[in-house]
Order: structure tokens, then C-alpha cells, then sequence
């Protein structure tokens, strides 16, 4: 493969032909395009088909086709852990006669992830936004997730290095938020990144204990409830591809994860079903101190994630990537953290439901 053929091709005409229902025989009426941060995806009547962006940024760079082959490939091998038969493979974006063609023989230019289009209606965030959610099939997509986790080998880690890779975390995420606030408060980033490493530093023997017990894993990486599909049997997509770094991490923060993913949605009781069913069946349960800390972790990097969508000059509705990295943000400085000897509380004044 020769990635001195990218510039033959701009993106928007890769765009133009996989938007054309003729672009995919026998298989499309109609084709949808919905675009992410980092990829397009084209919807047809049966299936989805992702073409990765040619971007470069912190963790990731898919400037090269080279790079988004490698990709491509990565995030079809990852995600068969949890959604084995949705991914059916990576499909060659190729040149014939000087036309763009799916598959078949030719120059290639592009490569896209082929998977199955899921039914939309059974995704878990859309479960919740419709009041449909069924504890039953929490049970089920978490006694699925509690499979994989119990499966998986512990990351070869040490507590040092875990730790020592939190705190790097949030000292990154304070930087960046600084220099490149878009509106958010300045003191209120420095007060969230005080507020975290403040809870490492209480919780770092029981971070410890995580380490040494086994329960830091090659995970999922991105456990959002738009990634839960409640189909029987039910299955989890879009793992975080790009950086195994990012994806070795404790089961019980990417449960906290997904609960506090779930309370932004206004669920608390779907994010309570997770949790019990975590327990129920793993049997493992981490403290409400480090409960709280992995959530923060989480909500801190979820906040320049959004914010950082203001950096794309095609930003669709840049105020809800405002509001959603405010709420981010407001989840870590307007929650009472607990000290030793008493039991955290949440504080009257929690961040509402994020709204779209």
C-alpha cells in the first residue's frame, strides 16, 4: 500500500462517493452519514461502515492511510472481544478507472471498518432517554461485561507506575484546559486537578491493592452507555482502539465510568442497577472514596474531550460540547468528596442531567 496516493482523493470527495447508495451494491437504499470527533460513519440499511479522519492528535495519529489501516484493523481485532459477530471486518477504499469503489481490486486510497448496523432503539443510552431500560437487560449486557473482565490477564503494572500514570493524567488535563479554557473557569480547572490529586494521595494504598489484586486489565476504554447495545444477546462496540495505555485500566473505574455516564443522562437507577450488577456478578466492590476518585478521573478528561470538539472548525453545535464540558467539570468541584472516617455524600448542589 502506498500512502502516495492520500492527496489523490481529498476527504470530502471520499465523503461525496461513500454517501451514494450505489457506493455499496445490492446492500444500501439509502445511506445516513454521522460524524465523531475522530471518524465518519455511513449508515445503510444493514450495516455500518467507519471511515477513520486523517488527524493527528495527543494520542492518536491517523494522518497516513497506513496509519488508519493499522487502526482499522486494531479496532476490529478489539472489538470482537465484546461484540464478536458485529464486526465483520476492514473493507479497501479503492481506485478503478478513476472512480472510488468499496472493496474489490484497485489502488488503495482508504480503509473502513465494516461492522453490522445495530438497532438504535436498543442502545442503552437511548434505553434511558426513553424510559424503556429493563433491569433484566442491565443484568444481561453487565454479566457480559463481568465475563470479559474476569477473563482478561492483569496488566503488568506496578502500583508506582499506576499512580505515577494518574497523576501525569491530570497534570496533562490541567495544561491543556488552561491554555485553551473556551469559557470554562480557569479556577475551577485548578481547584478540579487539586481536588483529584488530593484523592490520589488519600486513596493510594487502596490504588495499591487494585494493582497487586489483579484488577487492572486491558479494558473496553470508553464504557458510555451509547456503546451498550441491549440486544439479546447483548453486545459492547466502539472500544477505545488507539492507545492500549489509556485502555489498562481498573474494571472498577470503568463502572464508575459508566454510572456517572448513566447519572448524566438523569438515571441514577440504571447507574445503580450497573453497579449492583458488577458486584453480583464479579463480587468485587472498591470503596466510595475511590468510587468517587475514578469518577473524577474520568469526568476531568471527559471535560477537555468535549471542550477540545471547539478546536474542529466543522464543530456541529459547539454550546452542547460547552454544556457537557461544564457538567464535567461541575461533577468534580460541586460533589463532597469523603475524608477519612466518614462516608461520602453527594452534595445538594451536583451538576442536574446533562441535556442535549
Amino acid at each position: 500500500m502506498d500512502d502516495q496516493v492520500t492527496t489523490e482523493f481529498s476527504l470530502e470527495q471520499k465523503l461525496q462517493a461513500l454517501r451514494r447508495p450505489e457506493m455499496y451494491p445490492g446492500i444500501a437504499t439509502a445511506v445516513q452519514a454521522v460524524q465523531s470527533h475522530m471518524s465518519w460513519v455511513f449508515l445503510t440499511d444493514q450495516y455500518a461502515f467507519k471511515l477513520k479522519k486523517p488527524v493527528r492528535m495527543h494520542e492518536l495519529d491517523f494522518v497516513s492511510v497506513t496509519s488508519r489501516h493499522t487502526a482499522c484493523r486494531r479496532e476490529v481485532q478489539l472489538n470482537r472481544r465484546l461484540a464478536r459477530h458485529v464486526y465483520h471486518g476492514v473493507l479497501p477504499l479503492q481506485v478503478r478507472d478513476g472512480q472510488l469503489h468499496l472493496g474489490g481490486e484497485g489502488r488503495t486510497v482508504d480503509w473502513l471498518v465494516w461492522m453490522d448496523r445495530l438497532p438504535a432503539e436498543k442502545m442503552l443510552d437511548r434505553t434511558i432517554g426513553d424510559g424503556t431500560t429493563r433491569r433484566s437487560d442491565v443484568r444481561r449486557v453487565i454479566s457480559l461485561l463481568a465475563d470479559f473482565y474476569v477473563r482478561s490477564r492483569p496488566v503488568s503494572i506496578s502500583p508506582a507506575v499506576y499512580r505515577h500514570r494518574m497523576v501525569d493524567g491530570v497534570l496533562t488535563t490541567r495544561r491543556r484546559l488552561l491554555a485553551r479554557p473556551f469559557g470554562l473557569s480557569r479556577r475551577q480547572v485548578a481547584q478540579a486537578a487539586k481536588r483529584i490529586a488530593a484523592s490520589i494521595d488519600r486513596n493510594h494504598c487502596e490504588l495499591a491493592g487494585r494493582v497487586c489484586g489483579g484488577h487492572v486489565i486491558d479494558a473496553h476504554g470508553d464504557l458510555r452507555p451509547e456503546h451498550l447495545c441491549l440486544t439479546d444477546p447483548p453486545v459492547i462496540i466502539d472500544c477505545l482502539e488507539f492507545s492500549r495505555r489509556l485502555r489498562q485500566q481498573d474494571t472498577a473505574s470503568e463502572i464508575a465510568f459508566l454510572v456517572m455516564e448513566c447519572e448524566k443522562l438523569g438515571d441514577r437507577t440504571v447507574g445503580s442497577w450497573v453497579r449492583h450488577a458488577y458486584f453480583e456478578f464479579t463480587g468485587d466492590d472498591v470503596s466510595p472514596e475511590l468510587r468517587r476518585l475514578y469518577e473524577w478521573l474520568h469526568a476531568f478528561s471527559r471535560t477537555y474531550l468535549a471542550i477540545s470538539h471547539l478546536e474542529d472548525a466543522d464543530v456541529e453545535n459547539p454550546t452542547k460540547w460547552i454544556h457537557a464540558a461544564q457538567w464535567y467539570l461541575d461533577r468534580i468541584t460541586r460533589t463532597v468528596a469523603g475524608g477519612a472516617g466518614h462516608t461520602e455524600s453527594r452534595s445538594t448542589i451536583d451538576p442536574p442531567p446533562f441535556r442535549q
